[in-house]
């Protein structure tokens, strides 16, 4: 299982790069940075310039979710929040 943890956050970045190409330079320079710690972050948090994500949630969520998640991430980094 530990493959598919990694599978499924590259899945939604390759979903999002041909899906929507406006996003594709910005999600393909997100740094990320996986942790188990759910303090630091209980699904996925960012801090206005890379994203930190909780391998065990991400684990936990389907494709369609994880895109969905990526893309809000990255729209608050876009718009500067």
């Amino acid at each position: 299982m530990g493959a598919q943890k990694g599978d499924d956050l590259a899945r939604a970045r390759l979903h999002i790069v041909l899906d929507h190409p406006y996003f594709a330079a910005a999600i393909l320079q997100l740094p990320m940075r996986g942790t188990h710690d759910h303090a630091a972050a209980a699904l996925i948090a960012c801090d206005g310039r890379r994203m930190l994500y909780n391998h065990d949630a991400i684990a936990a969520l389907d494709t369609p979710a994880v895109r969905l998640y990526l893309l809000h991430i990255l729209m608050h980094i876009l718009l500067d929040h």
